[in-house]
């Protein structure tokens, strides 16, 4: 199966157009001083700082939930960033790396800003469901291109509501191609006694040791294709970030995080950090000015502002919480 069969078909995803269009096209250094949970909303192109062409590329990406086709908008995004990317003063090889490495990136915003448009609405409408549906699977693509941490997921069944899925729930980390699906109660009854007999490393349902190991130290034990058991470290990305640089440059991805409110986004922070963002985002403009992130975000004062407001970078504040 082709990624774009798995991510695209069959057809048109309205939430899924809505999403990838709405994204906030903005510098790399905007990005990065974004809270976490407003990085899944924006969208940029590392190296391309020219606004047009992101908003270009963007546009392009959102025409995939609308039907387009996969290999016809890699080709076109290929010929938007490539001229940004390819040193036209190189030699003939490394032009030739250098527009290969152009292809992986538009392979890679597609996969990433597509696939987390598509997840984002299965996402909700699994959310509507958990009093019906009140478990979810974890699922991979089952092929030879699935990491070990994924692959030993593979077919993990959890509570919906357990905060394993806040930073799981795919795509987490770059180029992931898994999906979760929900199960019922007598879904969920038929796995347990499918598992039952079975060695722990090998059941679906994780609960007791197993579920201790993944909640305390982001472990699982498992055998795969065969093979003896063994730990796999199937944490985050932002888990497994040990400075603070790193934990701001780690891949994050909660679509629950999409529909936060300013209200419930400054719950999240100690006063001092959410007034620190709030004075950065009142002046920080987005992509040619005309808004601020403030105000892209929609938000009415909530902290006054004041001479002696941290003007620093809201990352400096934030990235070590």
């Amino acid at each position: 199966m082709r990624d774009s069969e798995f991510l695209f078909g069959p057809a048109k995803h309205e939430e899924a157009m809505k999403t990838v269009a709405g994204k906030a096209v903005v510098s790399r250094q905007v990005f990065d001083a974004m809270l976490p949970e407003l990085r899944g909303r924006a969208f940029v192109i590392t190296g391309v700082e020219a606004a047009n062409v992101a908003q270009t590329v963007r546009d392009r990406i959102a025409e995939l939930p609308a039907g387009g086709d996969w290999d016809k908008i890699k080709k076109e995004i290929v010929n938007d960033i490539s001229p940004h990317l390819v040193d036209p003063g190189a030699d003939a090889g490394e032009q030739a790396r250098q527009l290969a490495a152009s292809e992986r990136r538009a392979e890679l915003l597609l996969r990433v800003h597509g696939f987390q448009a598509y997840q984002a609405a299965q996402y909700n409408v699994m959310e509507a469901q958990r009093d019906v549906l009140p478990y979810w699977q974890y699922l991979t693509m089952g092929d030879d291109r699935v990491r070990p941490a994924h692959a030993a997921l593979n077919n993990v069944v959890l509570p919906a509501n357990h905060p394993f899925w806040q930073d799981h729930y795919p795509p987490w980390d770059f180029g992931c191609r898994c999906q979760v699906v929900a199960l019922s109660e007598s879904d969920y009854k038929d796995i347990q006694a499918a598992d039952a007999g079975k060695p722990p490393e090998q059941r679906d349902v994780v609960e007791g040791a197993q579920l201790e190991k993944l909640e305390q130290n982001g472990t699982l034990f498992r055998a795969l294709d065969g093979a003896p058991a063994q730990n796999f470290d199937v944490r985050s990305p932002l888990a497994r970030a040990a400075t603070p640089a790193e934990r701001n440059a780690a891949f994050r991805w909660n679509p629950g995080d999409l529909r936060l409110s300013v209200e419930q986004l400054k719950a999240r922070y100690d006063a001092p950090v959410w007034e620190g963002f709030e004075a950065w985002a009142r002046r920080q403009p987005l992509g040619g000015g005309k808004s601020t992130v403030w105000e892209w975000l929609g938000g009415a004062p909530i902290l006054p502002p004041t001479a002696s407001s941290p003007t620093s970078k809201p990352s400096a504040i934030w990235s070590g919480a």
